[in-house]
């Protein structure tokens, strides 16, 4: 099919969309059901509802429709009544919500580009309701933005990503504040996605184009078009065990299990605060993840400080905790990645953490918004046992706002020596009976 014919055919889908879809209940894609939109479906939803005081969300009252949004196919997040508030906080009450899901273009001669994102919400003076979206591909944060009313600031696009996917995993972080005598409310929020040919469509069309222009002597080519081939090997979702708050893990001296590895021994500290913040070991959950090829965990739950509330509003925590991987396993790397999102420059939201194993540091990461969102680091040694510590610093500068509402830790790993020694002596002797 030609580039224009295709661009025609898109443009009649996509024209037609709008009366050929239509809506499911966010409860049921919570059970498995999948959003097919043009040639993107919307699977692997997931939601992470954590809050302090009074605070209403409930899956089964929201309705999640396909949507066209120039030219860009999406979902629709919205009650199911005319109407109706599908976040909302009390007075002096928060809740912070986790919604993600994974999003796959089937024709195989496109990919996503660009991200957008919309809301529609209503707060006192005295709240706050924010919107921080972030893509991922396996551990790694590949794109983040974010909407935020007060200030107004409803709708947000990023143009472009580091480069184009056929996949992306994407999780949307809801933080409502409610005011001192007046409640917050979401009322709706859009998601779309811009997709341009594959790099290797393009490659075609490209040569293409340039044999068209060289005639006219290569001119109107107009703005260069900028395309990223690096291609990700695993595009990986994520899936999770059931949460815990972190405060029963500490009570209890719990632990979580994630395909083997045991997270032990949680702590939590508020080191220093001030001003109107957020930090709680009660308001997190924490649970099991993979990413990509990665096993870790999730602590999913409002961290924020309010300097818009409060001149100078900080906080700083430490949590820790110990990984054991199953026997016959060794740690080699770990990777850390964050929401983490500022309304104003001098706001800053950090995680650092030191990793130790029996005494020594056998590592360290570091992740900031706005940049850099994710880390990796490559282990001092193979160890079976590591204890973490995490630093996390929220500063809301003069009038700013600074938010964490996820932070995913997982590991690498390998066969002990022994067992690779073995596995090397197995292929040898495979290897020699076939040479022989």
């Amino acid at each position: 099919m030609s580039a224009a014919r295709k661009s025609l055919f898109v443009a009649i889908v996509l024209g037609l969309s709008v009366s050929t879809t239509y809506g499911v209940v966010l409860q049921d894609l919570l059970a498995g059901e999948t959003v097919t939109h043009g040639d993107k479906v919307f699977s692997n939803f997931f939601v992470i509802p954590t809050g302090m005081g009074t605070y209403t969300f409930d899956p089964a009252t929201i309705e999640v429709a396909p949507v066209v949004i120039e030219g860009n196919l999406g979902l629709l997040f919205a009650g199911v009544s005319t109407g109706m508030s599908i976040v909302s906080a009390g007075p002096n009450s928060y809740i912070d919500v986790l919604v993600g899901f994974d999003v796959t273009v089937t024709d195989p001669e496109w990919s996503i580009s660009d991200i957008h994102l919309s809301f529609d919400a209503t707060t006192p003076v005295d709240g706050f309701a924010q919107i921080v979206e972030t893509a991922k591909v396996g551990p790694v944060i590949v794109g983040q933005i974010q909407v935020q009313t007060p200030p107004p600031s409803m709708s947000a696009e990023m143009e472009f990503l580091p480069q184009s996917y056929t996949t992306l995993s994407v999780v949307k972080d809801i933080l409502v504040l409610g005011g001192g005598s007046e409640s917050s409310d979401v009322w709706s929020f859009t998601q779309s996605f811009s997709q341009i040919p594959e790099p290797t469509t393009l490659t075609l069309l490209g040569f293409g184009l340039v044999a068209f222009l060289r005639p006219r002597r290569l001119k109107n080519l107009g703005a260069p078009l900028a395309v990223a081939l690096a291609v990700v090997g695993v595009l990986g979702g994520s899936q999770s065990v059931q949460a815990v708050p972190l405060q029963t893990l500490i009570d209890t001296n719990g632990t979580i299990t994630q395909q083997g590895k045991v997270f032990s021994d949680f702590t939590f500290t508020i080191d220093s605060a001030q001003g109107r913040y957020i930090a709680s070991a009660a308001g997190l959950d924490v649970s099991g993840v993979t990413l990509g090829d990665e096993d870790g965990i999730r602590f999913a739950g409002a961290l924020a400080a309010f300097s818009n509330l409060q001149p100078n509003s900080a906080v700083t925590v430490t949590i820790t905790y110990k990984v054991t991987a199953p026997a016959g396993v060794w740690l080699t790397d770990a990777s850390l990645g964050f929401n983490g999102a500022v309304t104003i420059p001098q706001a800053t939201a950090t995680v650092e953490e030191d990793i130790f194993a029996n005494g020594p540091l056998v590592g360290e990461l570091a992740v900031a918004a706005p940049t850099p969102l994710s880390d990796h680091t490559l282990l001092n040694g193979m160890y079976q046992t590591l204890d973490v510590v995490k630093t996390v610093t929220l500063s809301g500068g003069s009038n700013g706002v600074a938010s964490i509402s996820f932070i995913n830790q997982t590991y690498s790993q390998i066969p002990e020596p022994a067992t690779v020694g073995l596995l090397a002596l197995g292929s040898s002797f495979l290897l020699r009976r076939r040479i022989g």
